[in-house]
């Protein structure tokens, strides 16, 4: 492995893995004066049992479920705030992440908080909703259990072994009890459960779906989960509610842990065990199998706590490693295509949430409130996020910059505001602050890219402050400099 990462470097990057936004210089410094030994160690536990923690990773599950744009507009069935709000509470309380599972599959009841069967774990179904079921089948094997079944929806996976289309359709067939009701009134979205005939007889008994099979002929699927136990066959919901028995088998199943373990890494270092990080099975079989099986065991073993998994790859030794290449490590290049060797800290882009949660906590004046207001993030992370070309971010090479991306960070009301020198600002205190110039540009650093400047980039710096006869002025292009620049948009 290459050599440790400094104490400056490791700490921006666990803020930015834990709470999803840079230290502050007052924190910053803190941490790198301390002489305690453990100091990493208990950054690390500070951060997992904060609020700033239980809000960013309910982001990044937001995010896996539903995706980046789900339930962002008006008509949209689900409501994203009130998920992003189950999953805040979920993780503060520290629900175990099968319990989670099982509560987002069985869901029922509204998405309006007014409702008297509010229930706001309703949300991820009714953003994968459709009437047959078959978005929800897919997304749910694919985000819990790291089954990729869509494309077999169809027709067989030519490399995939054991999920075919019998398979999906027999998946599918749990969902075929979901409905969906809509108060004309409210206007309140209720996921509902009801008893289902199937597609033929109608016989309550023998509730099947029929689906084509790849020779044109049709046939019939039953509930069924791949080395399950067998499920009875009937569509009646007082004798099977076919959800909640997939909700068990999903929350019990080994898989589970290896897909969420799988995605936490995936969520450190950029690259996960498997590339898809959501595509796992003996037809795509893991880097590093034996780190991946002893994490799931371990997770499974302490009841499934995402503060414990989360803080366990947060104290790995590849977290700790500095994201510089040496000549002999030319091997570990997962950004050409390799296999990740985890020899080093792969530089990645700040996902859009990151790179505004930062930009205000860069600039923001004493006491403002890091979330800022809900209507602006939703609009900037939007907009960002559509720029940045993904809606899934399940990989770091989904967020590789262009010109484009820069042109919006630049021109974005954000930056106008973070790089303003107006009353309360960062440049107006750092301005009219006792610091010697260079002390000035030394904060301006800190406060950015977490990092003092060079010598030559101080010498230029301070350069500039005596030439130009406006020092504010001269300090805003500075900051506006770094806030743009490559070193604020990388993790590294």
């Amino acid at each position: 492995p290459t050599e440790p990462a400094t104490d400056a470097e490791w700490c921006r990057r666990v803020y930015l893995r834990l709470t999803g936004r840079i230290p502050t210089v007052n924190e910053l410094e803190s941490f790198v004066a301390s002489g305690s030994g453990a100091k990493r160690q208990e950054l690390i536990d500070n951060l997992v049992a904060s609020h700033e923690f239980t809000e960013h990773w309910a982001t990044i599950l937001t995010n896996a479920l539903i995706g980046r744009t789900g339930g962002m507009q008006p008509d949209d069935l689900a409501n994203r705030d009130g998920l992003r709000k189950y999953l805040e509470d979920a993780l503060a309380s520290d629900k175990p992440y099968n319990e989670i599972a099982f509560e987002l599959i069985s869901a029922e009841g509204s998405n309006a908080a007014s409702d008297p069967n509010y229930n706001a774990a309703v949300n991820y179904l009714l953003a994968n909703y459709d009437p047959q079921g078959t978005l929800a089948t897919a997304r749910t094997c694919q985000t819990f259990l790291g089954w990729q079944i869509r494309c077999v929806q169809c027709h067989h996976h030519p490399t995939e072994e054991g999920l075919g289309q019998d398979e999906f359709w027999s998946l599918n067939a749990f969902f075929r009890q979901m409905k969906v009701e809509r108060d004309k009134q409210s206007g309140a979205v209720r996921l509902v459960d009801a008893s289902f005939r199937g597609e033929g007889s109608g016989d309550l008994a023998e509730a099947e779906i029929y689906y084509e099979d790849l020779s044109g002929y049709k046939r019939a699927a039953y509930p069924a989960f791949p080395g399950g136990p067998e499920i009875a066959k009937s569509g009646d919901i007082g004798e099977v509610d076919r959800r909640a028995e997939l909700a068990r088998l999903v929350a019990s199943s080994d898989d589970l842990g290896r897909a969420f373990v799988n995605r936490v890494w995936s969520q450190f270092f950029g690259y996960g065990f498997t590339r898809p990080v959501d595509d796992m099975g003996p037809h795509n079989p893991p880097a590093h199998p034996e780190v991946l099986e002893q994490l799931a065991e371990q997770f499974a073993a302490h009841g499934y706590s995402v503060r414990e998994l989360v803080g366990w790859v947060a104290a790995t030794e590849p977290f700790s490693l500095s994201s510089r290449t040496r000549a002999d490590q030319l091997a570990d290049s997962p950004e050409a295509g390799g296999v990740p060797l985890f020899s080093r800290y792969y530089t990645r882009q700040l996902d859009p949430e990151e790179v505004y949660k930062s930009l205000l906590v860069a600039s923001r004046s004493p006491g403002q409130s890091a979330g800022g207001a809900v209507q602006a993030r939703q609009q900037w992370l939007g907009q960002f996020a559509q720029n940045m070309g993904t809606d899934e971010g399940t990989e770091i090479i989904a967020f590789h910059g262009d010109i484009r991306q820069s042109l919006e960070m630049m021109n974005s009301p954000l930056m106008q505001q973070a790089t303003s020198t107006g009353e309360g600002s960062v440049l107006r205190r750092v301005a009219q602050s006792q610091m010697s110039p260079a002390e000035k540009v030394e904060h301006l650093f800190l406060a950015s890219i977490a990092r003092e400047p060079t010598k030559r980039e101080l010498d230029l710096s301070v350069r500039m402050l005596s030439a130009n006869g406006n020092e504010a002025a001269a300090l805003q292009d500075i900051w506006w400099a770094l806030l743009n620049s490559s070193e604020f948009i990388l993790d590294h």
